[in-house]
């Protein structure tokens, strides 16, 4: 049975056993009830009401479970969700996969996406299902990310294997909230009325279900993350994509990156250009973002790329921002990953500089549809490289 008296906190980890009888576990033990549990699996699952009839829509669940799984995997996993830390923003795929025999509505994680979009366009805001994101970074353990609401559903495309497949792509918004308590997600399924399925609930998310919006969480995730968790596994397809990169000429490495800036970041980014003359104190490109009117701001931005094999260290990212001028801010990316002390003191000192690592810049790759299996699209590459230049040396241990 559900436990009364807990809380998901953003950014702490909860134990998932995968056993809701287990006395340690901390996701099915503290969720689940009789005739309304989760599974024990990934993915989207949802909480029934336990009492029907008020409900405007049908078969709408009373809250969905997301779990995204942050680490590299030998096998092929087209599941890859981008979570932007800094808008408050979560994409999540569905869970269609290449079925002759089934369409994008028939997988039962996709009807579930559905029935929540359907109250959110006919404006049924208190009965819209909060939404719970999860992100597995090591077993046995889920890390909470924050309570979200459903923004829209796209059709994407994504390669399963060889083979194109449509699916559906949520864009969640990480409600300003701290934590969710246990006590409402139980009560929640059993009550009999919209204000009794709200007892409990966040203030932001109160706002919301009365039709109001609600604020985002930002910045929720700026944590060290330990940079073996952020290493490519052997044989993934992240490492496949890290040793094409290594391989690249460094010139052709830094063409890359701005040209993938530029493609991902087409509704902010202003201007960005690589440096091509000594003069560029370090850097290898440099650019404008551009709030939208009636802001109509701009912030100057430089960055630097390393093609390398070690982790960058405090030393590197110190010498960017120090190179910086007043009111620029820094873009740090590497095909590997940032040490330990380097998060820390870029934390600590509040550093006006975003770190990239190796598997957010695949995570970019993929989130732009340029990733054709553990390959990076040919096509795109022959617009922004010249061919013979794909190969070089390896870079540095």
């Amino acid at each position: 049975m559900a436990v009364r008296g807990h809380a998901y906190e953003v950014g702490r980890e909860y134990r998932d056993t995968g056993k809701p009888g287990h006395p340690d576990d901390q996701l099915l033990r503290w969720l689940n009830m009789e005739g309304s549990g989760l599974s024990n699996s990934r993915g989207i699952r949802k909480l029934r009401y336990l009492v029907g009839g008020w409900q405007r829509v049908a078969d709408v669940p009373a809250a969905i479970v997301l779990t995204s799984k942050a680490q590299a995997h030998k096998t092929h996993n087209p599941w890859d969700d981008a979570i932007d830390p800094h808008r408050g923003t979560i994409l999540y795929w569905g869970d269609a996969k290449h079925d002759p025999t089934r369409r994008i509505d028939d997988f039962p994680g996709n009807r579930i996406l559905r029935s929540c979009l359907e109250v959110v366009q006919l404006g049924y805001f208190a009965q819209a299902p909060p939404i719970l994101h999860f992100t597995k970074e090591r077993k046995g353990w889920a890390r909470f990310d924050g309570l979200c609401s459903l923004h829209a559903l796209e059709l994407a495309w994504f390669m399963d294997g060889d083979r194109p497949v449509q699916n559906y792509r949520a864009s969640l918004s990480v409600v300003d909230a701290a934590c969710v308590t246990t006590d409402w997600l139980i009560d929640r399924r059993r009550a009999t009325n919209p204000s009794e399925a709200l007892r409990g609930a966040p203030r932001e998310w109160i706002r919301y279900a009365r039709g109001k919006g609600h604020r985002r969480l930002k910045a929720w995730s700026a944590r060290v993350r330990p940079p073996k968790s952020r290493r490519a596994a052997t044989g993934s397809k992240e490492e496949a994509v890290l040793k094409f990169l290594s391989r690249l000429d460094p010139f052709k490495f830094e063409q890359l990156v701005v040209s993938l800036f530029q493609r991902v970041g087409s509704r902010l980014v202003h201007t960005i250009e690589r440096t091509q003359n000594v003069r560029d104190r370090g850097f290898d490109f440099f650019g404008t973002f551009v709030m939208p009117a009636p802001f109509d701001y701009e912030i100057r931005f430089r960055g630097e790329v390393k093609r390398q094999a070690k982790a960058v260290d405090p030393v590197q990212l110190s010498r960017l921002v120090a190179r910086l001028e007043r009111g620029e801010y820094g873009l740090f990316v590497t095909t590997s990953v940032f040490s330990t002390q380097a998060q820390d003191e870029a934390f600590e000192h509040r550093y006006p500089v975003h770190m990239i690592d190796g598997l957010q810049l695949v995570s970019m790759l993929e989130v732009a549809n340029l990733l054709i299996g553990d390959n990076i699209d040919p096509g795109w590459l022959h617009a922004v490289l010249a061919p013979d230049t794909w190969t070089g040396t390896e870079a540095s241990e």
